[in-house]
């Protein structure tokens, strides 16, 4: 099971590890976005850092409506104890898991600053 928090800004954050280039771990703390379908989203410095494989632009329909196209990379998240490689989209707006890295899983939020956040593989 993953834990994380609600920010006081109320976003429901989870601790992720994406392995870099040259294998070694790199934790940081992203926030749950339901409205995205994709893997997961990072900033440019985080692709930079982890050395991430592009594959190439994909599109994106943002928030506001605006249809865009984003660089893509291949990542390895450490999920649920295992190694995963997925699509990871370039993106200003911070670290983001969406919904398909979710999948099969079960998300609880306690919608409160501080409130607990748990995700829990189905099986």
């Amino acid at each position: 099971m993953i834990q994380g928090v609600v920010t006081a800004q109320l976003q429901a954050t989870i601790p992720v590890a994406l392995r870099a280039a040259d294998g070694r771990a790199v934790s940081m703390t992203a926030v749950i976005d339901t409205g995205f379908n994709g893997h997961l989203a990072l900033p440019p410095e985080m692709i930079e850092e982890l050395v991430l494989e592009p594959i190439g632009y994909l599109p994106a329909l943002l928030g506001d409506g605006r249809q865009v196209q984003l660089a893509a990379y291949i990542a390895t998240v450490v999920w649920d104890g295992e190694d995963r490689a997925l699509e990871a989209l370039r993106s200003d707006a911070g670290t983001l898991v969406g919904m398909s890295l979710l999948h099969g899983s079960n998300v609880a939020i306690a919608v409160r600053a501080g409130g607990l956040v748990s995700v829990e593989h189905l099986g």
